[in-house]
């Protein structure tokens, strides 16, 4: 399990974003297996078996529990810390760079002119680059869970920048622009063979409409757009304070994890609580009576050896009664031990 751990946050780290699956049921039971694309990145054992299983687990919709050849398993799409990448360092690049770090994305502002990329504008970037654009992106390491905003000052540079991003892995490509410079720049993608299925992906003119006209105005419509995109594709994010638990702890520990809701609970698929010897927690599935339940399953696993397991826990009715819920629905959690 801890292996495991250590390939997940070593391929996030490279990747920032990836595919995982443990199996529930059947022979690869609390087996892992990490994929991207059509290429498998790690699995526990059982190569063969796994390659056999990885184009029907692909066809799978994430954060889900599927069945595949009468076995189940649970499909999670992870990401690391999101990259905003902003190309160019005018009136609303600085206040969209300060909104990115509240929503918690990792900042670069690239610009080719030193009175722009500087830290009078952008204090809170995490990285300030000036440089012409396409040696700043020859430094710039690719990374899937990237946002890029083209804001340059000028069409020809919009257009250098988007040409440079749609050849590299993204989650969002925004360009900033009306709509005469918007299909200019369609146009000449188009001449130059990209498909339509690529030209959709690009955002332009970027933003959700929201009728805003100052600089922070238009930045909050970029960072609502960058929001929704951001949600479209159920996506797990795991805590620190887990991956530093997991890693960094002594001692034989449990991580539990819901993988599956319905109804009413505070927290959704891939929530997850690190129990450790003698009771104490780290991260959270919700809290209340049911996070207790987990807590005690947890400590009875560490007790008897036992190193995976599924619960449900039914939150309505007589038996939700006696977890002291009311809000109604149920929760599945996956239970994996973790032996340093």
């Amino acid at each position: 399990m801890r292996d495991f751990i250590q390939q997940l946050k070593d391929q996030l780290t490279a990747l920032g974003s990836v595919k995982t699956c443990v199996a529930l049921t059947g022979r690869l039971k609390g087996k892992h297996l990490i994929w991207e694309g059509d290429k498998s990145l790690y699995c526990d054992e059982e190569q063969d078996l796994w390659k056999e299983l990885l184009p029907g687990l692909k066809e799978a919709l994430p954060c889900t529990i599927t069945e595949l050849e009468g076995n189940q398993y649970f499909i999670e799409k992870l990401t690391s810390a999101p990259k905003l990448i902003i190309l160019g360092g005018g009136h609303i690049s600085a206040p969209l760079a300060m909104i990115g770090k509240l929503l918690g994305f990792e900042v670069t502002v690239i610009d080719d002119r030193p009175e722009f990329a500087s830290r009078e504008r952008f204090p809170n970037a995490d990285h300030l680059t000036c440089a012409d654009y396409n040696q700043a992106f020859e430094a710039l390491p690719e990374y899937a869970n990237s946002y890029y905003v083209v804001v340059t000052p000028g069409h020809k540079k919009d257009l250098q920048c988007v040409l440079q991003i749609l050849n590299r892995s993204y989650a969002y490509v925004g360009m900033i622009g009306s709509r005469t410079k918007v299909a200019k720049v369609h146009r000449t993608l188009q001449e130059m063979g990209y498909p339509k299925e690529t030209l959709k992906e690009l955002h332009a003119p970027i933003g959700l409409m929201l009728g805003g006209q100052t600089p922070a105005e238009i930045a909050v419509s970029i960072a609502a757009e960058l929001v929704q995109e951001r949600n479209l594709v159920p996506t797990s994010v795991i805590e620190e304070e887990i991956w530093q638990g997991v890693l960094e702890g002594k001692g034989p520990m449990v991580l539990a994890e819901i993988i599956s809701k319905t109804g009413s609970s505070p927290r959704g698929n891939g929530s997850r609580m690190l129990v450790l010897e003698g009771g104490s927690i780290r991260g959270t599935i919700g809290g209340g009576s049911v996070e207790n339940a987990a807590i005690q399953k947890s400590l009875s696993m560490l007790a008897s050896g036992e190193t995976f397991a599924v619960e449900e826990y039914i939150l309505s009715d007589a038996e939700g009664a006696t977890l002291g819920m009311v809000c109604g629905g149920n929760i599945k959690v996956m239970f994996e031990q973790v032996t340093v």
